[in-house]
């Protein structure tokens, strides 16, 4: 008996032991997979549908992006740019006023012309004035617009007139304090009709050199200087003077139209109010200017 229990004692400790080492062997049986939302809508009496659904995975497959079609994206771009150059011709308004200038500046120079055609003969004294010597010298200050929104820069200036006959020479010269906001310069030779009546037409080659704001440009300059005739005051006439003016070059033109009611006061002075309308580039500019004018 007492052979007996150690033998049977020593058989349960290695049947034990086998047992626990055949199970740390032995694979752990799968689990079976989380129901996903399909499973559970086809058979919701699915044991696994108690539990939670499988999470949506955090980094998902990137999808393929197509690429972007070259033609269309490149007309797109050229439609918007023709667009915008589209706008920029004709919407600023700047475009518009030099049109409107140019058609002010033509008719008033073929204006004296007709009137030229149709007036009637001079006065012996006027007669006699242009078959000699004459001469005219205008002193005058005043201001002139700028690019940008009120902004404007005053100038003084002069103009000188000579005459004999057919052939005569003027010239012209203006400046604000700072020449590069502001300067003009032209200088021409002219044809002198032979007077009317009411109007004095001369026609004028030269050249003119403008400035404003930082802009320039220098080029050959036509004009049509004339001037209509009125009553007397003062024994001299009161007279209107017009002087549409065009100036070019390779890349740039020039309108400006000048016009000024000439008062006869005593002796050989007149007084003078003007203004001009004239543009550089698209910008469209105005001035007034007064002062006094010596005729001989």
């Amino acid at each position: 008996m007492s052979r007996t229990m150690p033998t049977l004692t020593t058989l349960v400790l290695v049947s034990f032991l086998a047992g626990i080492a055949r199970a740390e062997e032995a694979p752990p049986a799968p689990l079976a997979p989380p129901p996903q939302a399909g499973d559970c809508a086809s058979n919701p009496n699915d044991p696994r549908c108690k539990q939670p659904l499988a999470p949506a995975p955090l980094n998902p497959t990137p999808q393929a992006t197509p690429a972007p079609d070259k033609s269309s994206s490149g007309a797109s771009a050229g439609g918007g740019i023709g667009n915008l150059g589209s706008c920029s011709g004709g919407g600023g308004g700047g475009g518009d006023g030099v049109v409107i200038l140019a058609a002010v500046v033509v008719g008033a120079a073929l204006l004296p012309v007709i009137v030229y055609i149709v007036d009637s003969d001079p006065s012996p004294e006027a007669q006699a004035k242009w078959d000699g010597f004459s001469s005219r010298v205008v002193i005058y200050g005043g201001t002139t617009t700028e690019p940008g929104p009120d902004q404007s820069v005053g100038f003084v200036g002069g103009r000188a007139q000579i005459g004999y006959q057919l052939v005569g020479f003027e010239a012209a010269i203006e400046s604000s304090p700072t020449p590069s906001r502001y300067a003009l310069a032209d200088a021409a030779l002219m044809l002198r009709l032979p007077p009317r009546s009411h109007v004095e037409l001369s026609f004028a080659v030269g050249g003119k050199v403008l400035a404003l704001n930082g802009q320039s440009m220098m080029g050959v300059e036509i004009a049509v200087p004339h001037r209509y005739l009125f009553g007397e005051l003062f024994q001299g006439r009161v007279a209107f003077d017009v002087r549409p003016s065009v100036a070019f070059n390779a890349n740039d033109l020039a309108l400006m139209i000048d016009g000024g009611l000439q008062i006869p006061l005593p002796g050989p002075l007149s007084a003078r109010i003007a203004g001009r309308v004239y543009n550089l580039d698209h910008d469209i500019e105005v001035s007034a200017f007064g002062g006094l004018e010596v005729g001989l």
